[in-house]
This record gives C-alpha cells, sequence and structure tokens, in this order.
C-alpha cells in the first residue's frame, strides 16, 4: 500500500497493510532543518510566520522519517493569543509556549478583536499549505 491508501483505509476503518505513523510534533522539523523556533514563528514578512521555512521542515522530516501522513505546517498552539490579548514566547529552540492567556485581564476583552489571517503574525501561516503542496506533491510512496 501506499501511504495514502494506508491513511484512507484507515480512516474508513478498514485494515491496512501496517497502522499508518503521523508524526506530531511541534518542532522536530526545526530541528531537522536547523532552525531556531523565532526564525520560522516570527521570523516571516513583517515579523510574521514563515511559510516557507516551514513547509521545508515539514518535508525534510517527512523525507527523513518516512512517515505517512503530515500536516501541511509547523503550528505553535499560542497562534492565535496574541489577537485575543494573550502573549507567547518563543524560545530559541522549541515548543512556542503562551506567557499571557488570553482574557486574562479584565481589559482584553475589550481590545480583543477578529484579525485577519493575511496580517500580523498571521500573515505567513495560511500560505505554508499551498507553499508545501507546490514543493510536495501529496503523499503517494509506496
Amino acid at each position: 500500500m501506499t501511504s495514502r491508501q494506508r491513511v484512507e483505509a484507515a480512516l474508513r476503518r478498514e485494515q491496512a497493510d501496517r497502522v499508518p505513523v503521523f508524526l506530531r510534533d511541534l518542532t522536530l522539523g526545526l530541528d531537522v532543518c536547523d532552525f531556531t523556533t523565532p526564525e520560522v514563528c516570527t521570523g516571516g514578512p513583517d515579523g510574521g510566520y514563515h511559510a516557507e521555512k516551514s513547509a521545508r521542515c515539514i518535508i525534510e522530516t517527512q523525507r527523513l522519517l518516512g512517515h505517512d501522513c503530515v500536516v501541511g505546517s509547523i503550528h505553535d498552539l499560542g497562534l492565535d493569543a496574541d489577537v485575543l490579548g494573550g502573549r507567547v514566547e518563543f524560545p530559541e529552540r522549541g515548543v512556542p509556549y503562551v506567557v499571557e492567556p488570553p482574557f486574562s485581564r479584565p481589559d482584553a476583552v475589550a481590545h480583543a478583536g477578529a484579525r485577519s489571517p493575511r496580517q500580523g503574525f498571521f500573515a505567513g501561516w495560511p500560505t505554508c499549505y499551498p507553499t508545501w503542496s507546490a514543493i510536495h506533491p501529496p503523499l503517494g510512496r509506496p
């Protein structure tokens, strides 16, 4: 079976030749490509997400480890915390973490607002998936 067939069979609750492997690690790809966390999470245009480096991390990790399914971006759990009045720290190496949760202050609600995914930190994140797809075709390898 190809990776795609394996994953699709599992999603249909059918038996595959083996259990599909899906590594969901937030920063393993950064280590594989030797990028720092800020380099990918805040190193893009205007201090936003760097879609091309994120896509490269996902692709190189999949090539190295050969897992069956990937997610199209390096994602951190605080992706939208700043929009909602929180604050995220980006350590040199490792997983970004929320240091001030959204709505932790009474005035945070008044200052929170919806933001276009094309502004600020978000700007590069939505483009990671098409960047990844352009570089790497859907998984169909044996």
